[in-house]
């Protein structure tokens, strides 16, 4: 998910930090479009410090990973969330490391709500965050004796 991420971000060409964006592309009028930004804050474009998300950024990736290989035995749909977690960590941790900030591209709109731009991670991020939250509500399955 990582390099798929990487590779879709390198199709465009993005402006400098907080100039205006050098591509709006329209996919789907009134619905989708491609529109190159710089995300310098958080989830969102929260603004919060690069330094702060930085350093989170290094803390926090260690742990995802220890998170996601313990136990080494998780049932296929939770390894598929995790996974899709990783993926999108490593792709956005990536453009934070290297250019602090991540790079953006989608821009969707649904009826008067314009959702924040996002990335192939932030996807990936939102998938894998919803599976295992629907998973955490199943009931697990008794055991039969045999």
């Amino acid at each position: 998910m990582a390099a798929l991420d990487l590779w879709s971000k390198g199709l465009w060409e993005y402006p400098e930090f907080g100039a205006p964006p050098k591509l709006n592309k329209v996919l789907i009028e009134g619905w989708l479009y491609i529109r190159t930004v710089w995300n310098e804050g958080g989830v969102w474009s929260l603004d919060i410090p690069a330094w702060i998300l930085t350093g989170a950024t290094a803390l926090a990736v260690p742990l995802l990973l220890a998170w996601i290989f313990w136990p080494a035995r998780a049932p296929g749909w939770d390894s598929a969330g995790k996974a899709l977690i990783l993926g999108g960590a490593v792709g956005n941790c990536w453009d934070r490391l290297n250019y602090r900030g991540v790079r953006d591209f989608i821009d969707a709109v649904f009826w008067d709500w314009h959702y924040p731009t996002f990335n192939v991670a932030d996807a990936a991020l939102l998938v894998g965050i919803g599976i295992l939250l629907v998973r955490s509500f199943r009931t697990p399955r008794k055991e039969t004796a045999r």
